[in-house]
């Protein structure tokens, strides 16, 4: 079973909440990890994903034990256990006192992992408002080609 569909919204007041994260423990095997989400610190917003996109390229070599640096000594990033995702969609549950962009109940695309709830850092990460007109299956796109394309160009386009 999917665990991560079995989470209900919250509104995150100062409680912590428990969320299940992917996690790629070895090749060929996923799983889900407990990750606990109290309220978001002063720069954070907590997001709850509506949609994540897989890498077929990045995500899917490590999954396959294909990742030309898995087994490279001196990379650090590309090893087991490995927390996929980057590119995500979803709803603003709660902001950080210094947080004045973003407001619960907005929708955002973010670098976000494969997670039903992310703390994300607002001055460090990809984040922005999605238009009501564009849907959750493309909105985590903005993310993916701000990363592959090596420009920032597609976030402020959701804006």
């Amino acid at each position: 079973m999917n665990t991560q569909l079995a989470i209900r919204p919250s509104s995150v007041t100062g409680q912590s909440v428990q969320y299940n994260g992917a996690v790629i423990t070895s090749t060929g095997v996923l799983d889900w990890e407990p990750v606990i989400a109290a309220a978001p610190g002063a720069n954070e917003v907590l997001v709850r994903a509506t949609r994540t996109l897989v890498s077929p390229g990045t995500e899917m070599a490590l999954w396959c034990g294909t990742h030309a640096q898995l087994h490279d000594p001196i990379n650090r990033w590309a090893k087991y256990p490995f927390r996929p995702g980057y590119c995500a969609v979803g709803i603003v549950e709660a902001v950080g006192d210094n947080i004045s962009d973003f407001v619960p109940g907005d929708r955002v695309a973010y670098s976000g992992r494969h997670a039903g709830l992310m703390m994300v850092d607002v001055p460090t990460a990809l984040i922005a408002r999605v238009p009501a007109s564009l849907g959750d299956d493309c909105a985590p796109f903005a993310t993916f080609h701000s990363i592959v394309g090596g420009t920032r160009l597609a976030m402020p386009l959701l804006v």
